[in-house]
């Protein structure tokens, strides 16, 4: 059977049943260059089904609805009514432990002073890359006197394999930049040992990378 197909028999003979779908984002669609090409090649067409056979959506935030009604009339598609869940707003922060632990943890990781942490999937979409230039200009400009390392959180994902490389080769920012990929008991000790987070994505067409932050 095709999507279609399953998706016209949910609607019963009788009666009415809303056919509600759940969108993300819409940045395959407005931001391609950022995105696999296998992606942004589906992209359009799944939201063409999904626009013209869905009653109602529910969006990944507010930009993503903006984002997705813009789409839908710009190609000329139905606007089904819609509105936005702000996603991770509820996350609560994990009780403190041992404050040694704590310590004993970020040794592990090699954290020896102050530091600041960038929570996302390590790819060019999240512009890890402009971190660490920041980070060299700071250098230069005699900035880190006082130490500060900066914590990239997350595994890696599409397409950064030459930003990864270059960074683990680069004996300038050795032991002041940290890749970690943490369970949650370890990012939790990072959140809340943090002097602050940042985001530095070219766009986020949703909310959940804000309470990431």
């Amino acid at each position: 059977l095709t999507y279609t197909h399953l998706v016209e028999r949910l609607r019963p003979k009788e009666g009415r049943l809303l056919l509600a779908h759940f969108m993300h984002d819409f940045t395959p669609s407005d931001w391609p260059q950022i995105h696999k090409s296998e992606t942004v090649d589906g992209y359009e067409p799944f939201c063409n089904f999904i626009s013209n056979r869905f009653d109602y959506l529910v969006y990944g935030g507010i930009t993503a609805q903006r984002d997705g009604e813009a789409l839908q009339k710009r190609r000329g598609w139905k606007v089904p009514s819609g509105d936005p869940v702000a996603l991770g707003f509820d996350i609560k922060p994990g009780s403190p432990l041992d404050p040694q632990d704590d310590r004993a943890y970020l040794k592990e990781l090699g954290v020896t002073s102050d530091f600041v942490i960038a929570v996302g999937t390590l790819e060019p979409r999240k512009n890890h890359e402009t971190l660490y230039r920041a980070y060299l200009l700071m250098q230069q400009r005699g900035l880190l006197n006082k130490p500060l390392q900066m914590i990239f959180v997350g595994k890696p994902g599409w397409n950064n394999d030459d930003f990864l490389t270059t960074l683990a080769a680069d004996e300038r920012v050795k032991g002041g930049i940290i890749t970690v990929n943490p369970s949650d008991r370890g990012l939790d000790v990072l959140y809340r040992r943090a002097l602050f987070t940042l985001l530095p994505s070219f766009y986020e067409g949703w909310s959940l990378p804000l309470p990431e932050s």
